[in-house]
C-alpha cells in the first residue's frame, strides 16, 4: 500500500488545522470567510493554499503584500500530517484510528495556541472530548 494518499490526507487536515490555530482562539469562524492575508487581506487564491508547498515558492511570503508569514503554519500542517500519518500506520481503517485522527487534527493547533497565549480554547478541547466520547 501506497502511503502517499495518507500524507496527502493528512497535509490537508493540517492546512484545516492551521485554521484553527489562527481563527479559533480569537473567536472567529473557521468557515468563513476565505483564507486571506493577515496584514493586507487579500483573499488567497487555490494554489496558495497548498500544504507547505505555497509556504516554500511564496519563500514564507505573502505574494501580494511581501509581509512573512509565520513559520508555525507549515510546522502545524506537518505535525498534523505526521500525526494522521502515525495514526493510519498504528490502527489502519478502525475506531481507534479515526479516534486517534480525530485528535491529530486538533493537537497541533492546541499545542501552537497553548504555547502563544497559555490557555486552550473550549471550543477545541470540548470538541475533542465530544469526539473521544462519541
Amino acid at each position: 500500500m501506497s502511503w502517499l494518499p495518507i500524507i496527502v490526507i493528512g497535509l490537508c487536515l493540517g492546512s484545516f488545522a492551521t485554521v484553527l490555530a489562527a481563527r479559533v482562539s480569537v473567536g472567529e469562524s473557521v468557515v468563513a470567510p476565505r483564507s486571506a492575508c493577515r496584514s493586507c487581506n487579500t483573499q488567497l487564491r487555490w494554489f496558495e493554499l497548498i500544504p507547505v508547498v505555497s509556504y516554500l515558492i511564496l519563500g514564507g511570503r505573502c505574494r501580494t503584500c511581501g509581509v512573512r508569514i509565520g513559520i508555525a503554519y507549515p510546522c502545524i500542517e506537518v505535525a498534523t500530517m505526521a500525526l494522521f500519518w502515525f495514526a493510519w500506520w498504528y490502527a489502519g481503517p478502525t475506531f481507534v484510528g479515526l479516534a486517534l485522527a480525530g485528535l491529530a487534527v486538533i493537537g497541533p493547533p492546541l499545542t501552537y495556541i497553548d504555547l502563544r497565549e497559555q490557555r486552550l480554547p473550549n471550543a477545541l478541547t470540548g470538541a475533542g472530548f465530544l469526539w473521544m466520547i462519541g
